[in-house]
C-alpha cells in the first residue's frame, strides 16, 4: 500500500500561450476556453480553502494568485476581497469591505485587481493593487440593488453593466475615471464582451454593438424569439470567430457581426447556462442541461452529442476536455471518445488558470486540482 498526501502543492509552470483567467468565463470574449491539453490521469487535488462565509460566484486567477469576494454569513452585508496564493493555497492578504448591499466578482489584469459595489448609494467601481491589497481607486456608479458579473478588461480599460435604469460604462483602468455611459434595457446579471471595436451585449432580446471608443451604439439586432423571463440575464454574451451568442430562456442565439445578421438558433427550453468557445467548435449544455453538444460556431451544426448521466450547468473546455459541473459534482468529458473520464465530488463555477489548475468554487469552500 502507497500511502499519499491528500494535497499535491507540486511546482507550476505556464501553460504555453494560455493567458491569465482574468474575469468572467476567463476573458473579454467570456469563450470559458483554454487552448492547451491536460491529461486526466495526472491530475491532483491540490488544496481546498473552506471558509464559513459565502464565496461569490466566480473567482479571477492573475500570476500566481487568485482573488475572490466573500460575503459573511453571520451578518450578509460584510463583505473581504481576499488573494489566495496559488503556490500553496494560504491566504496572501485579504481587504474588509465594510456593510455593503452587495459586491459582485472580482476581474484582475494589469497587477490590479477590480471589483463592483451595486447597491445604491454604495455602488462604487474599486480598484486594488494586486501585490498588497491596498486600494487604488474608488470611483462612485450609478445602480439600483443589482448584480453584476465581474468587469470586463480589456486594452487598459474596465466595461461593466451600469445604471440605475440600465446601462453599460466604461472606465480608465488605472484610474478608475468614468470614459463614457451609456443607456440600455433595465436587465442586471451580465457584463459585456469586448474586442478592438465594441462592446457587446444581449439585453431584453436585442444584441447592441457599442462603439468602445464614444459610447455611442453603432447597431443594434432585435432577437424575434426572445422571450422575457425576468429582469436578470444570467449570463454574458460569448464572441468569438465572427459571431455572438447568448443564451437565455433555454434558448440559444447566434449573431453573425459581418452580417449584422442573427445566423442560427437552438429553439425550445433546453439550452442551460452558458457555452463554452474554442477555435473551431461551440460547446453547449442542451437538453435541460444533461447532454453537451459540439456544434459548428457558423451555423450550428450538431457534430456530435454526449450523454452526462446527470443534469448541469456549468462548462469550460481545454483542447482535449470539456468540464462540466453543476451544484455538487464536475465532471471532465474526453472530446474524443465522448466519455466522462475524470470527476471530483465538488460542484460550482469553474476556472483555469494560466498555471494548469482548475478551481471549483462552492458557497463555502474552494477547491482547486493540478491539471498536469
Amino acid at each position: 500500500m502507497n500511502v499519499t498526501s491528500a494535497i499535491n502543492l507540486k511546482a507550476l509552470t505556464l501553460l504555453p500561450g494560455v493567458p491569465a483567467w482574468s474575469t468572467h468565463q476567463g476573458n473579454a470574449g467570456h469563450t470559458g476556453a483554454i487552448a492547451a491539453t491536460v491529461d486526466p490521469s495526472a491530475f491532483t487535488r491540490r488544496f481546498n480553502v473552506p471558509t464559513t462565509d459565502q464565496y461569490a460566484s466566480t473567482i479571477a486567477a492573475d500570476g500566481n494568485v487568485i482573488y475572490l469576494v466573500r460575503r459573511s454569513r453571520t451578518s450578509s452585508a460584510i463583505w473581504t476581497l481576499q488573494a489566495i496564493s496559488e503556490n500553496s493555497g494560504t491566504e496572501l492578504w485579504h481587504v474588509d469591505l465594510g456593510s455593503l448591499y452587495n459586491v459582485n466578482p472580482p476581474a484582475a489584469a494589469n497587477g490590479k485587481v477590480y471589483i463592483t459595489s451595486t447597491g445604491h448609494g454604495d455602488s462604487y467601481l474599486w480598484i486594488f493593487d494586486q501585490a498588497t491589497g491596498g486600494l487604488l481607486a474608488k470611483q462612485a456608479m450609478s445602480s439600483q440593488w443589482s448584480s453584476y458579473m465581474a468587469p470586463t478588461i480589456y486594452n487598459g480599460s474596465v466595461y461593466s453593466n451600469y445604471g440605475y435604469f440600465g446601462g453599460m460604462v466604461k472606465y480608465d483602468a488605472t484610474s478608475g475615471s468614468q470614459q463614457w455611459t451609456v443607456s440600455l434595457a433595465q436587465y442586471d446579471g451580465w457584463t459585456p464582451a469586448v474586442d478592438s471595436q465594441y462592446a457587446y451585449t444581449y439585453v431584453g432580446g436585442v444584441f447592441s454593438a457599442v462603439n468602445s471608443a464614444t459610447g455611442k451604439i453603432e447597431y443594434s439586432v432585435t432577437d424575434p424569439g426572445f422571450n422575457w423571463r425576468g429582469w436578470s440575464t444570467g449570463s454574458s454574451v460569448v464572441l468569438g470567430n465572427g459571431m455572438l451568442y447568448a443564451t437565455q430562456g433555454g434558448r440559444l442565439t447566434a449573431l453573425n457581426l459581418a452580417t449584422r445578421a442573427i445566423s442560427w438558433y437552438v429553439q425550445g427550453n433546453g439550452a442551460t447556462g452558458q457555452p463554452a468557445l474554442s477555435a473551431k467548435t461551440l460547446y453547449l449544455l442542451h437538453a435541460s442541461g444533461t447532454v453537451l453538444e459540439a456544434r459548428e460556431p457558423g451555423y450550428g451544426a450538431v457534430q456530435w452529442v454526449a450523454s452526462l448521466g446527470g443534469t448541469y450547468n456549468q462548462v469550460v473546455v481545454t483542447d482535449n476536455l470539456a468540464f462540466v459541473s453543476n451544484a455538487s459534482n464536475t465532471v471532465a468529458v474526453d472530446l474524443s471518445t465522448r466519455q466522462v473520464v475524470w470527476s471530483y465530488p465538488l460542484g460550482g463555477t469553474l476556472a483555469i488558470s494560466q498555471r494548469g489548475v482548475l478551481y471549483i468554487v462552492a458557497p463555502q469552500k474552494n477547491a482547486a486540482v493540478n491539471l498536469k
